[in-house]
């Protein structure tokens, strides 16, 4: 099931811009298990996704909401919901694979929206 992220870290969440124009609708999905997360890619993939982010968006105040290019690829997170390419250490560097905070908890996708513009 895709469910949209709405809580965590405000650059790894769904966020709108002021005036509802666009926006980015994160979501993520529970097929998949670690070690084998490729249900999660293709559901993450979907039309459906797509669908979900457009719902998703038009029921926030985003009019008559559209997909604003193209999404991108889904993208594995911790159990934090932060990207593993952006989890470092306290002096910015990355941090080695085996550190729990770079294991792999699931997939999410970033789906950009933005509102009719005619």
């Amino acid at each position: 099931m895709i469910s949209v992220i709405t809580e965590g870290q405000a650059n790894f969440v769904t966020r709108f811009t002021e005036d509802r124009s666009r926006g980015i609708v994160v979501l993520a999905s529970d097929q998949g298990k670690p070690g084998n997360f490729s249900a999660a890619i293709d559901e993450l993939n979907s039309v459906e996704a797509r669908n979900k982010a457009l719902g998703f968006a038009n029921a926030h105040g985003v009019g008559d909401a559209r997909i604003n290019g193209s999404p991108g690829s889904p993208y594995a997170v911790n159990r934090e919901g932060i990207p593993l390419e952006n989890v470092r250490d306290e002096h910015g560097q990355t941090i080695p694979l085996t550190d729990p905070r770079m294991h792999v908890r699931g997939y999410h996708i970033e789906i950009p929206v933005t509102r009719r513009l005619v």
